[in-house]
């Protein structure tokens, strides 16, 4: 089985794009919302939205079921991944990923956004185990004419 160095970089977006940050709770119907410009309508339509943990430890919460095996996070706004081959048997993967502003960053990955998040399947993939990840400032990933993050 072929095994992957694996490099996350998240990004955020463009603070001249986005909206400030809110301070008050959204509601689920603004959650929803707002996890539905993630992608393209073919695969947002019938995708399950989920909401981030309250706590580390605390689990998705669906906020609308899916029919079509995608799901979608509020404040995310999408990603990128760029793989090449190191020899035979490994492959580097880089994960450009774009968020609304730093809270989504926040919601995904905690409080520290400089540390690497790690779920226990990445074991079955991962050669390294990088601590921390980067982070910066983007244009807009769509272009002037994509769809707005």
């Amino acid at each position: 089985m072929r095994k992957f160095a694996f490099v996350l970089l998240f990004t955020a977006a463009v603070t001249s794009v986005q909206m400030p940050a809110s301070h008050k709770s959204k509601s689920d119907a603004e959650k929803i919302e707002s996890a539905l410009q993630a992608g393209p309508k073919f695969v947002t339509q019938n995708a399950t939205v989920i909401d981030y943990p309250t706590s580390p430890d605390g689990e998705f919460r669906v906020l609308r079921a899916g029919t079509n095996g995608w799901t979608c996070l509020p404040g995310y706004a999408g990603a990128v991944i760029a793989t090449r081959d190191l020899d035979l048997e490994r492959s580097e993967i880089v994960t450009l990923s774009w968020w609304k502003n730093e809270a989504a960053i926040k919601a995904f990955a905690g409080d520290d956004i400089s540390r690497s998040r790690y779920y226990p399947e990445d074991d079955r993939y991962l050669l390294t185990h990088p601590e921390f990840v980067q982070h910066y400032e983007s244009t807009d990933p769509c272009g002037e004419h994509g769809r707005k993050i």
